[in-house]
């Protein structure tokens, strides 16, 4: 199905004008009558695509084709823009006769129009309208990664309405978010579908670059994962240790995936992985919270497990800056919040951390600043931590200084274009205590960080 459709590459189907959901990642220099310098996200998507999409949406019960597959397709651009392009792709105004903004559309989308150029093409349109040179990412399986520009083209404001109201009810998952009322149903999951009752489970923090892919094992090869990332970086997927931790997780069996929050480098994993993940329950936050941070590849996953019948809990604002479950004090579920604190924005912020107590105890934090974390987390010494955020800049941890040999763990790819991790976060996590152990520093046969608790 996917081939017949052929939302890759556009060029070859005739089809080279896309719609993108414009998404600000990081803004780090804005100054007056200068270019200002970001990170962007623009999750594409076609007319040929949100037909495909619409497969989702249709009840298909045991019959569901098995052909439909989620598939990512992104653009990321990292450098300096110009301010009316910067203020066209958020503000809405014009450029050079080109306008779109003020269109409604329920729930409110960033939605911008652009064409695919290639190389000559861009040669071809360099003085004319704005240009964004950048690369894609697409993925069904294997992924594919090329250097791409995106023009901006006009576009009738009807038809942006129009089209974010098919985006909307191809990816509608709303029946499936849980409030504070219902955390019983979670509790009911996670007991009748983990085997927490295990006297010491094995943490394997995978080296995937650039992201977060942690395995908790109760029986050789089964057990549950806590996000499900892999790198965006093609560099980062060359490295022997990486191919060797992909070929590891793919061996696994998954009796849940519970999703600290909806980045792609938390989610891009599934794209290799065994596939009980399509059979077994999700846990995550409630993108709805985040709307326009979420990227369309992340609601279009979502939308198929929830439209293939997976057990699909979207746990919402009610839980924020709480403890969502406890399972006997050796499995504790926690939720951020939904703000940006220190540099981290709404989307890190309202994810799901977990605690793990089975005579050791470890704390698996996802993204999450430690401002907006639950006060209760800083009560357990923990001997294992997963660093948040891949260690970047933030406030200060507010841990229990240890004496025991303790390790902190950073999921980070080598040479990242973040700078993560940042030397002075490191610094206060070691000084609690913790010697630090960073991914990108295995070397094949290491694969993985293995913690027994």
């Amino acid at each position: 199905m996917i081939k017949n459709l052929m939302p890759y590459p556009f060029d070859k189907n005739g089809e080279k004008d896309v719609y993108g959901k414009v998404i600000l990642k990081d803004m780090s220099f804005y100054a007056e009558n200068s270019d200002i310098k970001c990170s962007l996200e623009i999750s594409l998507i076609s007319n040929e695509m949100i037909k495909y999409d619409s497969l989702f949406a249709k009840p298909q019960g045991e019959s569901y084709n098995m052909e439909i597959q989620p598939y990512f397709y992104e653009f990321y651009f990292e450098g300096y823009i110009e301010q009316r392009v910067f203020y066209y792709l958020f503000g809405g105004q014009s450029i050079n006769g080109v306008f779109i903004g003020g269109y409604e559309s329920k729930p409110p989308i960033n939605l911008r129009k652009f064409r695919i150029l290639d190389e000559e093409e861009a040669l071809l349109e360099e003085d004319s309208r704005p240009l964004l040179r950048g690369q894609i990412l697409f993925s069904a399986s294997p992924i594919v990664r090329s250097g791409t520009t995106l023009k901006i083209v006009a576009a009738d404001l009807k038809e942006m309405s129009e089209t974010a109201e098919k985006i909307d009810v191809n990816f509608d998952c709303r029946k499936f978010i849980i409030n504070d009322s219902e955390k019983y149903k979670i509790e009911e999951v996670l007991r009748n579908s983990l085997s927490l009752d295990t006297l010491s489970p094995t943490v394997l923090i995978y080296n995937v670059g650039q992201g977060n892919n942690v395995f908790i094992e109760y029986a050789k090869n089964k057990g549950f994962f806590f996000d499900i990332g892999l790198t965006k970086e093609k560099k980062h997927k060359e490295n022997a240790s990486i191919v060797g931790a992909i070929k590891n997780m793919q061996d696994k069996k998954a009796d849940m995936v519970i999703l600290s929050h909806w980045d792609m480098d938390h989610i891009l994993g599934i794209t290799c992985a065994d596939g009980s993940i399509y059979k077994c329950p999700w846990i995550a936050p409630n993108f709805y919270d985040v709307y326009n941070k979420i990227s369309l590849s992340a609601q279009r996953l979502c939308a198929y497990l929830c439209h293939r019948g997976v057990p699909v809990y979207l746990l919402d604002g009610s839980f924020n800056q709480t403890e969502v479950v406890s399972i006997d004090n050796k499995f504790v579920l926690y939720k951020g919040d939904s703000r940006g604190s220190n540099g981290i924005n709404e989307l890190n912020n309202f994810g799901l951390l977990l605690k793990l107590n089975y005579g050791k105890s470890m704390l698996l934090t996802g993204d999450c600043e430690y401002k907006v974390m639950p006060p209760e987390i800083f009560n357990t010494p923990y001997e294992y931590m997963l660093v948040p955020h891949h260690g970047s800049k933030m406030s200060e941890p507010h841990f229990f200084e240890h004496a025991r040999n303790t390790r902190a763990f950073v999921s980070v790819g080598e040479d990242n274009q973040y700078e993560h991790p940042d030397d002075k976060h490191l610094a206060q996590v070691n000084k609690k205590g913790y010697t630090v152990c960073e991914t990108r520093h295995l070397n094949f046969p290491d694969i993985m960080f293995e913690i027994s608790l």
